[in-house]
């Protein structure tokens, strides 16, 4: 930092930190429709800075705090440039100092709204005029009025609340995705499956799939109760075809099919096949209860007591459970 740009920095900071110079400021060089609406009797100074560190070199920057006439809180940011160079992409940085200076306010006030008005100004101190675009939206070139109608209009809302459900098998992958979200409260867990195995049917979709198995894993954890994992579960054990029950025959087979590949590359192939030994259903049960005690952050050793299964075991499923 040169020696002329700390005087600059000093001289600029400790005149604008004098309230009679800043309001006089705001005074002469604010916009008729925003200093009609703002009461600069009521202005101060806030300590805080909101430049990334790489721009510090050629630039600072003070926040002042004032109320609008109905009294709500807004803000006046004030940006200042030293560099020779001006600064093509200055609108997007200011868009982006605002949006931290809102977030603080959020931060600062749990929330509340509504949202504080932030008005920018930038004071230009280089060595020619400025000539590049004040404004935002040019700076996307052929998109411009796209990004105009993304930035100044609503934003779009998938609301899967309001899909209906024909739509939803319409969808294909999007369908899977939004029949799930939707319906994995479900009571109707026949009906479930039947709809979801059709919209995986469509697709071609082999059960072994990562997607399948995520959906799996999503529905069986958004259920409530444990009666309703284990009706979830049976249903889909029932729905399973010869031979697929080493790919996803329930949510605690895929635990333990992961943790039986991963328990052979740690050398624990004994505490995998320790539950698989008990037989299928006896599994099902002690697994589900581990997967259930597991999520309610009961400790390892007293699960290991309850189903009979081994602490490498158990370790595993956490691992999965919580990854």
């Amino acid at each position: 930092m040169t020696l002329e740009r700390i005087s600059h920095d000093k001289f600029f900071k400790r005149m604008m930190s004098d309230l009679r110079v800043a309001k006089d400021f705001f005074a002469t060089h604010l916009p008729n429709k925003i200093k009609h609406n703002i009461l600069l009797e009521t202005l101060k100074m806030e300590s805080t800075s909101f430049i990334s560190a790489s721009l510090t070199h050629h630039e600072s920057d003070m926040l002042y705090h004032v109320k609008m006439k109905n009294n709500e809180p807004a803000y006046l940011y004030l940006l200042v440039e030293h560099q020779s160079n001006i600064d093509e992409i200055m609108p997007f940085r200011i868009m982006r100092y605002i949006v931290r200076i809102i977030d603080r306010h959020l931060q600062q006030n749990k929330n509340e709204l509504p949202l504080p008005v932030v008005f920018p100004m930038v004071f230009y101190n280089g060595k020619k005029p400025y000539d590049a675009s004040c404004e935002l939206l040019p700076l996307f070139g052929d998109y411009e009025d796209m990004a105009r109608d993304i930035i100044l209009k609503p934003f779009t809302l998938v609301d899967v609340s309001r899909i209906e459900d024909e739509d939803m098998r319409e969808h294909q992958w999007a369908g899977i995705l939004e029949w799930c979200m939707r319906h994995s409260y479900e009571r109707e867990i026949k009906q479930f499956l039947n709809t979801l195995g059709h919209l995986f049917h469509i697709l071609n979709v082999k059960r072994q799939d990562d997607a399948v198995v995520s959906v799996v894993k999503y529905v069986v954890a958004s259920m409530e109760t444990t009666e309703q994992r284990q009706q979830f579960l049976t249903a889909l054990h029932e729905e399973m075809q010869p031979g697929e029950e080493q790919h996803m025959a329930t949510i605690a087979e895929v635990f333990y099919n992961e943790g039986v590949q991963e328990g052979k590359e740690q050398g624990m192939q004994q505490g995998m096949q320790q539950g698989m030994q008990q037989g299928k259903q006896e599994g099902l049960r002690n697994a589900m209860q581990a997967i259930e005690l597991i999520i309610a952050g009961e400790e390892l050793e007293q699960v290991a007591v309850k189903t009979g299964l081994s602490l490498d075991m158990l370790k595993l499923m956490r691992e999965k459970i919580t990854h």
